[in-house]
Parts: C-alpha cells; sequence; structure tokens
C-alpha cells in the first residue's frame, strides 16, 4: 500500500491574480493554472491533518500568503498502478483420434 496525501482547499481563499494560462493541448483546452504549496506541520492538527496548503510565491517575493487548505498523509489502497491478474496456462488442445469422432 501507497501513503497519499488528500488536500482540501478554500477556492474563494485563492489569489486569482496569481493564476497562469498553460499551453493548450491538442484538443485545444487552454489549462488555467495555481501553484499550491504543501507545508509541514510540526504537530497534526486538531483534525489529524498533517500539512497545510499555500499558494506559491514567485521568487523573489517575500509577502506572506494566506493558508487556505489542509493535507492529511495517510497509508491508502489506492494502487499506483494496476497489479495484472495472474494468467492461468491454457491446456493444450486435445489429440483426437478417430474413435472420438462420434457424431453421437
Amino acid at each position: 500500500m501507497a501513503n497519499i496525501i488528500r488536500v482540501k482547499i478554500d477556492v474563494k481563499k485563492l489569489d486569482k491574480t496569481r493564476f497562469f494560462q498553460g499551453k493548450p493541448d491538442r484538443n485545444g483546452h487552454a489549462p488555467l493554472y495555481a501553484d499550491l504549496v504543501l507545508l509541514p506541520r510540526r504537530e497534526p492538527g486538531q483534525y489529524g491533518d498533517t500539512h497545510m496548503v499555500k499558494q506559491d510565491k514567485k521568487k523573489g517575493e517575500t509577502v506572506d500568503l494566506p493558508i487556505i487548505g489542509s493535507a492529511t498523509e495517510k497509508e491508502s489502497s489506492y494502487s499506483q498502478s494496476p497489479t495484472p491478474a495472474p494468467q492461468q496456462p491454457r491446456p493444450a488442445a486435445s489429440q483426437q483420434n478417430d474413435e472420438e469422432d462420434v457424431p453421437f
């Protein structure tokens, strides 16, 4: 099992002036991004949250951005990649002789 980090953010607290446009994909969809960072907490919060979430700062910026959410690291049953089911060997085709070719 792998650990996952479940994130909850208050989208109303996002500074929309920090959003940036990505390159359109081959279907013409132009993504709109927000850079976020997870900062580990010294102690888990009231609800077991292990990280706080903030919007990322631009290089050289000294502004302190507000906490916009929290994240919790947990063990998960989610699989990183599906495990294929083992394949059973197929029995070899039986050899038929003339006595077995009875029409009834």
